[in-house]
């Protein structure tokens, strides 16, 4: 499992490093994952031998990183009280317009990819809660790596807050999940729906650092001092994505059942988003710097960067708003297809990751693998369809123009 998570990071560098040296900007990451999914679908198509066996080698890390990726969206979300807020006046417009936008998105997105899937699959049960893992052994062991952790960070030992502040985040996390899953099995859909492990793992893990006497900054570091916790667990997202292309391969049917809704639908998704964002932040008056960083709202955050970017806006805000967009899909967006009647794998997945990237897709990840495996090729076609489009100038000077 090691050696294959290790495979797959270098996966991921080498490609960043090719990326760099041509001058393209693109997620190195999501890049590897449809590099991967392209070269198992090429080797498969030439008839050459050993492709099975190479998966089989990569299965135990495919597993752990599918097993554990919504873990490693909580650093960056646990720092959300780090960011400035809005002022009184414009709070409630900038939740009214990321709310508004997502529903939008992730229900007009669902609406096309059903449309043009016509009877290529019938609608699946309502999907039973996630499983969530065995209490007393996960967290026990855990729980013993927080203290011996803490202890060892008193004594001025800096593996010690690594290990502690790792443990923290896996405890809440577990936690979290645990909390979702006994309240879905007694009923409460709309309490266990906001108990999701994300938000529970990154409040808890943010509040107890700080009440343990650490500075939340050096919970997720960066520059030349990305040595904390959260950079570990960060560290192994990148990985998890490029991992997401042997899902993607295991589930090549449905892709290829999917493929006319998954390029239309991502089209679709990707244009409505931009402007629906654009055109939402004009219409309730928000101020221009927040406007165009809520724009690639539903974009993953490296390339909502480059469009942030390009639109002269503030790149840290955009990654806040882009985290926090993720987290509600990851909340709600199954919840609400379902109970509109999406509850297919390709109308789930190609909306859930139009609307939520990466942090959506995790979410599935355990519950729904076919819905997961066409919601991780529908979030990077979105992403590559938006900085396409902003990218143009008419588009851009468009957008500039809704946003003030």
């Amino acid at each position: 499992m090691v050696a294959g998570v290790l495979a797959l990071f270098v996966i991921e560098r080498g490609l960043g490093a090719l990326l760099a040296l041509v001058g393209f900007e693109f997620p190195s990451a999501v890049a590897g994952m449809l590099l991967c999914f392209a070269l198992l679908a090429m080797c498969r198509a030439l008839g050459l031998s050993g492709v099975d066996r190479v998966i089989a080698l990569l299965e135990p890390a495919r597993h752990f990183l599918g097993r554990w990726m919504a873990l490693f969206f909580v650093p960056p979300l646990a720092l959300l009280p780090l960011a400035e807020p809005p002022g009184p006046g414009e709070l409630w417009r900038v939740v009214l317009v990321l709310s508004l936008g997502f529903a939008a998105t992730l229900l007009g997105t669902a609406f096309v990819a059903r449309l043009l899937s016509g009877h290529a699959e019938a609608p699946a049960p309502v999907l039973a809660p996630a499983q969530s893992w065995p209490m007393s052994g996960l967290l026990g062991v855990w729980l013993l790596t927080t203290g011996l952790g803490y202890a060892a960070a008193l004594a001025g030992l800096a593996l010690g807050r690594l290990a502690f502040g790792v443990g923290l985040t896996v405890c809440w996390f577990v936690i979290g999940d645990w909390l979702r899953g006994t309240l879905a099995r007694r009923g409460a859909v709309l309490l266990s729906n906001v108990c999701h492990p994300v938000g529970v793992g990154a409040l808890g893990a943010g509040l107890v650092w700080c009440a343990a006497g650490f500075p939340l900054r050096s919970y997720l570091a960066f520059g030349a001092e990305a040595s904390g916790p959260g950079n570990l667990l960060v560290f192994l997202l990148s990985p998890a994505v490029v991992a997401l292309g042997l899902s993607l391969d295991r589930e090549r049917e449905s892709l290829r059942c999917a493929a006319a809704p998954l390029l239309v639908a991502t089209a679709f998704a990707a244009a409505f988003s931009l402007f629906a964002s654009a055109g939402l932040s004009r219409l309730f008056g928000l101020s221009a710097a927040y406007g165009r960083a809520l724009v690639p709202r539903s974009v993953t955050t490296p390339i909502a960067l480059s469009i942030a970017r390009l639109l002269d806006g503030d790149p840290s805000l955009t990654a806040v708003l882009v985290i926090v967009s993720g987290v509600l899909g990851a909340l709600a967006a199954r919840p609400l297809l379902e109970r509109l009647g999406f509850r297919s794998p390709i109308a789930l997945g190609i909306a859930t990751g139009a609307a939520s990237h990466g942090i959506g897709t995790a979410a599935l990840l355990r519950e729904a693998p076919r819905a997961a495996a066409l919601s991780g090729i529908a979030f990077a076609l979105t992403a590559s369809i938006s900085v396409a489009l902003v990218s143009l100038q008419p588009v851009r000077a468009l957008l500039l123009a809704l946003t003030g």
